[in-house]
């Protein structure tokens, strides 16, 4: 009995562990889905906003994020929030809202496949 316990509880931890990866897989395939749209949309004076928007999936926490700046472009919280002199252009949140509908459909048809 004590086999068949330990059996059924790694095949649980296996299937656990291939659900994850797999959701990690999905989160992954966002990224040619939106980050097409975002560049798009990024405004474009000298090009370094729009050539610093990325996306990143942390496997670990099963996050995904947008981001946009770094060394290329130190001012790009300026261009999504805006400021005193400037209105938001909000590029980041403009394309997850147009973007919405496909990206359901490939976190879907990814968790659709067999585990």
């Amino acid at each position: 009995m004590m086999e068949l316990k330990a059996s059924h509880e790694s095949r649980e931890e296996e299937v656990k562990a291939n659900v994850r990866r797999k959701f990690a897989q999905a989160l992954g395939d966002l990224e040619p889905i939106v980050l097409p749209v975002a560049q798009a949309l990024a405004p474009v004076r000298s090009g370094r906003y729009k050539r610093s928007l990325g996306f990143a999936v942390d496997e670990k926490t099963l996050e995904a994020a947008f981001y946009s700046g770094g060394k290329a472009a130190p001012h790009a919280h300026l261009v999504e929030w805006g400021s005193h002199k400037m209105a938001p252009h909000g590029t980041m949140r403009k394309a997850a809202e147009q973007a919405r509908a496909g990206m359901g459909q490939a976190i879907a048809k990814r968790m659709k496949e067999p585990v």
